[in-house]
């Protein structure tokens, strides 16, 4: 574990941010880019992603996948219920009780997730971090649309609608599980095209940030002391507790330190992405709690190799 090698490798995803910063301002991109990106990232390149960590496990044996499975139901058990706790302890607005509940819960294992586990832990952990990708997905695609959908003033979205878990994202994360299980190979061109296609997903969502940093005035992300303190708990707080916890119960080894890593990321992009398709009104609150959490990544970085040692064998 280099720091000097995490350290360039976050410090590329703030490269593209920044670019993408730029571009918006020179008008290169404009709302409605970023709109259709969102759509792209959703729609296409995020459920690509999924296929490319199906097509990448061959090497996973059913007792690793198990275990990652155990571990990823625990890692969102933990959140989902320390979301709650968020909801109470900071006497939130009903209306905006969903939000703060969808940057508690949804971290970002894809975008920087996946570079982290690379570097941290190496190549290999990346075949158990699309394990927790296919759960994070199915939540995404679920919950985290639920979620983001509630007191919308977008015009014709009369509140959440079912059928939009309906979606290639998720009917690609039941695949990908049942494919494993069967021990369905994918062809070499699908491989291949889906890994081409999932390679878009984190240069487009750096932009898409990037661009939303024009929309944000980072007094007011001082004066949210929510985004503030739920940032510091998702990278600080989460990972150290989750990792003595995985320890307690007698999970270590690889798994146990993919799931620890990937609970120390910052806030998610796709609530950036799922804003700007679902719920225009969290745009600014949105594109806010996940520029400040990925800015604060430079910091936390020595907390989440403390907490990976914690499990580490």
């Amino acid at each position: 574990m280099d720091f000097l090698d995490i350290f360039k490798q976050v410090l590329m995803l703030y490269i593209i941010m920044m670019i993408g910063t730029v571009i918006y301002r020179l008008k290169v991109i404009n709302d409605e880019t970023l709109t259709r990106l969102s759509k792209l990232m959703l729609h296409v390149t995020i459920p690509a992603n999924i296929l490319m960590g199906l097509s990448n496990s061959g090497n996973l044996v059913k007792s690793d996948f198990l275990q990652m499975v155990i571990l990823s139901v625990l890692s969102y058990l933990f959140v989902m219920v320390l979301s709650v706790v968020v909801l109470r302890v900071f006497f939130i607005k009903k209306e905006e009780r969903p939000f703060y509940q969808y940057i508690s819960i949804f971290g970002n294992i894809g975008f920087i997730g996946y570079p982290m586990l690379m570097i941290i832990i190496g190549k290999e952990a990346l075949l158990l971090g699309a394990v927790v990708n296919i759960f994070y997905s199915l939540l995404l695609y679920s919950l985290g649309i639920y979620l983001m959908s509630q007191y919308s003033e977008e015009e014709n979205t009369g509140g959440f609608e079912w059928k939009r878990l309906i979606s290639p994202g998720i009917i690609i994360a039941v695949l990908s599980i049942v494919f494993f299980f069967l021990d369905i190979r994918l062809p070499g061109v699908i491989k291949d095209t889906a890994e081409m296609l999932g390679g878009m997903t984190s240069p487009m969502a750096m932009i898409v940030l990037g661009a939303s940093i024009n929309k944000i005035n980072f007094k007011t992300i001082i004066k949210n002391y929510r985004i503030i303190i739920i940032s510091i708990m998702k990278m600080v707080a989460y990972p150290i507790s989750f990792a003595y916890i995985l320890k307690l119960l007698g999970f270590t080894g690889m798994p146990a330190m993919v799931a620890v890593v990937l609970m120390g990321m910052p806030i998610a992009t796709t609530a950036v992405i799922t804003a700007l398709e679902f719920n225009k009104k969290n745009l600014v609150k949105a594109s806010e709690a996940s520029v400040f959490s990925t800015l604060l990544l430079i910091v936390t970085i020595p907390v989440l190799i403390f907490s990976v040692s914690i499990v580490g064998v």
